[in-house]
C-alpha cells in the first residue's frame, strides 16, 4: 500500500490577510527600509485590533496588516506625521518600529 504524499499548506499561505484586503503581515518586512504611508484601523471579531497600513519599500506600494499591540500603539502615535520612513526590528518577543 503506498502512501500518497499530501502537500499541506501552512496557515500563513492559506490566511494572507484576505478578509483585510492586504498582501501579508507587516512584520515580514522585518529589516527592510519601508515608507509608512497611511494606517487605518479596525477590530477583526475575536482577533482584536488590527492596523492596515500602506506601505513603500524597493518600489512597491503594499497595503500590509498587523495585530502588534506595539505596533499598533506606535502607529496611532505617528499617523498625523505620516508619510515616515522607518525600519521594523525585532526585539526579544516583540516588534518595534526604529
Amino acid at each position: 500500500m503506498s502512501k500518497k504524499t499530501e502537500k499541506i499548506k501552512s496557515f500563513s499561505e492559506v490566511y494572507k490577510g484576505a478578509s483585510l484586503n492586504s498582501a501579508g503581515q507587516l512584520i515580514e518586512l522585518v529589516g527592510k527600509e519601508i515608507i509608512l504611508r497611511d494606517v487605518e484601523f479596525s477590530e477583526l471579531g475575536s482577533y482584536g485590533e488590527v492596523a492596515v497600513v500602506t506601505v513603500e519599500y524597493d518600489g512597491n506600494v503594499e497595503r500590509r496588516h498587523t495585530f502588534s499591540s506595539v505596533l499598533i500603539k506606535q502607529l496611532k502615535a505617528i499617523q498625523p506625521e505620516l508619510p515616515v520612513k522607518t525600519v521594523i526590528k525585532k526585539r526579544k518577543r516583540y516588534y518595534t518600529f526604529t
